[in-house]
């Protein structure tokens, strides 16, 4: 199997995920307006273009990407935790900006980016998981 054949199937799979956590998300949405009595605002629904747009059509930039493949190898630093999820450490993110050779102030940026994309996925975690089980 060719790197593209691989790549197109795994974006498919992606793609298939998404769409089900899209799904999985307007369902929460619904649940949750239909115990208050009131109907789901359109705009927090996820639109039909989102949901029908794969991920091999959308195009980063190059520092987009820079950012997005640090912050997906950086993740697996993450200490363990009693419950739910930790933080990257600054340190691991600033020795990653060392050893790619960014320079003091790039570095801060670096740290600063991840760091605040790092507690947006680490909210998005906590909540789903407080979701989950109060579910129970």
């Amino acid at each position: 199997m060719s790197w593209y054949k691989s790549t197109d199937a795994l974006n498919q799979r992606h793609d298939i995920k998404r769409n089900q956590k899209l799904e999985s998300d307007r369902e929460f949405l619904e649940e949750v307006f239909r115990e208050r009595h009131q109907e789901v605002p359109e705009h927090l629904l996820p639109d039909e273009e989102v949901l029908a747009k794969s991920i091999s059509d959308i195009e980063l930039s190059a520092a987009e990407m820079f950012y997005l493949n640090a912050f997906n190898l950086l993740q697996r630093d993450r200490p363990p935790a009693f419950s739910g999820i930790s933080y990257i450490p600054w340190s691991v993110m600033n020795k990653y900006a060392k050893q790619t050779g960014l320079k003091f102030i790039d570095r801060n940026m670096f740290v600063s980016i991840l760091s605040s994309f790092d507690a947006l996925v680490v909210a998005y975690l906590r909540e789903k998981t407080e979701r989950n089980n109060n579910k129970k």
